[in-house]
């Protein structure tokens, strides 16, 4: 024999063992699963890898469990081929996957994310700021350090009216609205805005620019104080 026959023993040995293992194999054939042909794979969105000869997910997609599911930027025909596994998002013109206007994408590019409000769980501090507003941030939970969550940054607060973040303006402070101002340090009393300027409450006095303090409070301990000066100075 020849080297062109030993050539063409082996490649009927190869053909023959090849189609038994073949025939071994599942008809429908998971991710990760070897296979022949694209049609072999079972997955939406999946097929056969050319190098690989398994089963995996179109380009695009991503692998989760056992299903691959749309990624932004992933290639599609028409929306459904992406929110059918990516809520939120649409087919746009360059025919790839994308968010919606009021949602972000995910670090992973699995997942469009909602704008968030205060005191709500974060990832990315776009998602806070995506109704937070410029300082909305994603910050470390003061109640629970193993999370996140949307707060105002320094020198802000949360609007009386909507919720956002806005720049605070302290006790005597240039303003234009009632909203900007917000004492740091006696927080359950609203200051207003008189004149252009932040003011304590109907009722409370300034106190050297630090707070406000109860007006009746502070009367009547100056009145306590005139009357043991006035009883000190009839003792002597």
């Amino acid at each position: 024999m020849n080297y062109l026959n030993y050539l063409f023993v082996f490649l009927c040995f190869f053909v023959i063992v090849y189609g038994q293992f073949e025939d071994a194999l599942p008809a429908s054939r998971q991710l990760g699963e070897q296979c022949k042909l694209d049609s072999h794979c079972s997955p939406n969105w999946s097929l056969c890898g050319r190098r690989t000869l398994r089963c995996e997910c179109w380009d695009g997609f991503i692998k989760k469990g056992n299903e691959c599911i749309a990624a932004i930027q992933g290639l599609c025909t028409e929306d459904s081929d992406c929110s059918s596994t990516l809520p939120h998002s649409f087919c746009d013109q360059d025919e790839k996957c994308k968010c919606r206007d009021t949602y972000l994408a995910s670090p992973d590019r699995t997942t469009c994310l909602s704008p968030k409000r205060i005191n709500e769980t974060c990832i990315l501090e776009e998602e806070c700021k995506l109704y937070l507003g410029f300082y909305g941030q994603c910050m470390v939970n003061p109640a629970n350090y193993s999370s996140k969550v949307c707060l105002c940054s320094q020198n802000s607060h949360p609007s009386r009216f909507n919720g956002t973040c806005i720049a605070t303006v302290g006790l005597n402070g240039r303003c234009t609205s009632d909203d900007q101002c917000h004492s740091t340090t006696t927080e359950s009393i609203q200051l207003i805005c008189y004149d252009s300027q932040c003011k304590c409450p109907a009722g409370y006095v300034s106190d050297d620019d630090r707070g406000c303090r109860d007006g009746a409070e502070t009367l009547v301990k100056s009145f306590i104080i005139v009357l043991l000066m006035f009883g000190f100075t009839k003792i002597f």
